[in-house]
C-alpha cells in the first residue's frame, strides 16, 4: 500500500477588511475609560468619607456643647445649694452672737466643719466698731478693720440681714 502524501496547501487567511478590524485605539478608549471610572469610583468614596467625618465631626460639637451646659448647670446648682447653705447658717449663727460666746464658737466651728474643704476659707465676725470678735484664724493680738475700705463700705448699711442691700466685690455694689 502506498501512502499518498498529499501536501494539502495552507488555506489562505482571511484577512478582514480594515474598517471591519478592531484598532488599538478601540481598546485605548475602553482602557481610558474603566480608568476614568475607577478615578471617579475613588474620588467619590473619598467624598463620602469626608462627608461621613464632617457629620460626625459636628454631631460630636453638638453633643460636647450639650454636656458642657449640662455640666455648667450641675456645677451652677451645687454652688447655688452650697451659697444657700452658707447663707441660712450665718443666719443661724448671727442670732447665737454675742449671746453666749463659748456656744457661739462651738456652734461656728461646727458650721466650718459641715462644709468641704476648701468651700470655707475663713469665718470672721466684726461688731460695728471694725473689731474682731471672733475668727477661725487663730488670733495672736486684737484687730481693728474699722479704716478698711470694705469695712466703711458697709457702715450705715441696713442692720437687719434680709434687708441688707450692699454686697462687697472689691468696690461697693447695689443690689
Amino acid at each position: 500500500m502506498s501512502t499518498n502524501t498529499s501536501t494539502i496547501p495552507p488555506s489562505p487567511q482571511v484577512v478582514p477588511p480594515a474598517h471591519e478590524r478592531p484598532s488599538l485605539g478601540r481598546f485605548h478608549f475602553a482602557g481610558a475609560l474603566v480608568v476614568a471610572l475607577v478615578l471617579t469610583t475613588v474620588v467619590w468614596i473619598q467624598w463620602q468619607i469626608r462627608s461621613a467625618q464632617s457629620e460626625e465631626r459636628a454631631l460630636l460639637l453638638e453633643q460636647t456643647a450639650k454636656r458642657a451646659a449640662q455640666l455648667a448647670d450641675a456645677v451652677g446648682e451645687r454652688l447655688e445649694a452650697l451659697v444657700r447653705r452658707i447663707d441660712f447658717g450665718l443666719q443661724q449663727l448671727r442670732g447665737d452672737y454675742r449671746v453666749d460666746d463659748a456656744k457661739f464658737r462651738i456652734l461656728a466651728d461646727s458650721f466650718l466643719a459641715s462644709f468641704p474643704k476648701g468651700a470655707i476659707e475663713a469665718l470672721t465676725f466684726v461688731n460695728a466698731n471694725g473689731e474682731v470678735t471672733y475668727s477661725s484664724f487663730e488670733i495672736k493680738a486684737p484687730i481693728n478693720i474699722s479704716d478698711r475700705e470694705f469695712f466703711k463700705a458697709h457702715q450705715g448699711a441696713p442692720t437687719s440681714w434680709s434687708s441688707a442691700s450692699r454686697y462687697w466685690g472689691g468696690c461697693p455694689l447695689s443690689g
